[in-house]
């Protein structure tokens, strides 16, 4: 991956250099003595011994090398040019953490984004999307969480037996009274890819109605969202 990078650097540097070069050599060489007269009068001055401080008639035939030279390398690297790669983490080496997240008096809608976010590896930045790269979060206090306006009353959930007349609607109010934690499991749910991938993701999320969790071991940090 180094070596990719130094490669594209050389030959970026190399490009604006030999353009530069080019551009200077066509100037002397087209103001011919004129240009190498002026320079020298500026530029060699008689010492207090005599001699000139800076021989400068080594300027043409310098550059022109030089311009030889980056035309020459850019040339082998046009034909191989650096090879950029994409970088991608290894799936069973991925370094996954534990955040605790209190849900008091927090909105469900933006708490559920920023935790999605989390639970793909969004804020990562190897973040794959073919990939599970997130990380665990337990989440306490979910029956203490949060509807704006009038949701409490008319947001309803659905669920259906599979038998005909079966559908079943709850209000958000009677979500919370008998399954608090379903309220962020679902607005959670809904935000995670609809495939095998999303439901692992989802497995990483820990959602319990009071302060107290089963996961000391873990030792989970603490997470302000």
């Amino acid at each position: 991956m180094n070596v990719v990078l130094m490669r594209t650097s050389v030959w970026w540097v190399l490009t604006r250099f030999n353009f530069v070069l080019s551009l200077f050599n066509a100037y002397i060489q087209d103001a011919g003595g004129q240009v190498k007269k002026i320079v020298q009068n500026n530029v060699l001055r008689p010492s207090s011994e005599g001699s000139d401080i800076l021989d400068i008639t080594w300027v043409i035939p310098v550059f022109s090398a030089l311009c030889c030279f980056v035309s020459i390398i850019n040339f082998e690297m046009s034909i191989n040019p650096p090879s950029m790669k994409t970088y991608l983490p290894p799936s069973k080496g991925i370094e996954r953490k534990w955040y605790l997240v209190d849900a008091q008096d927090r909105v469900l809608g933006r708490l559920a984004s920023r935790l999605a976010t989390i639970l793909m590896g969004k804020d990562k930045v190897w973040y794959t999307d073919f990939l599970d790269t997130g990380d665990f979060l337990v989440v306490v206090n979910a029956d203490k969480i949060r509807l704006t306006g009038k949701k409490w009353e008319g947001k309803s959930y659905y669920r259906h037996s599979g038998y005909p007349g079966g559908l079943k609607e709850m209000k958000a109010k009677d979500l919370l009274a008998k399954h608090p934690e379903d309220l962020l499991r679902f607005a959670v749910k809904g935000m995670l890819p609809k495939s095998k991938l999303g439901d692992k993701m989802f497995k990483k999320l820990k959602v319990y109605a009071g302060s107290a969790h089963p996961h000391q071991a873990q030792n989970p940090e603490s997470l302000v969202l």
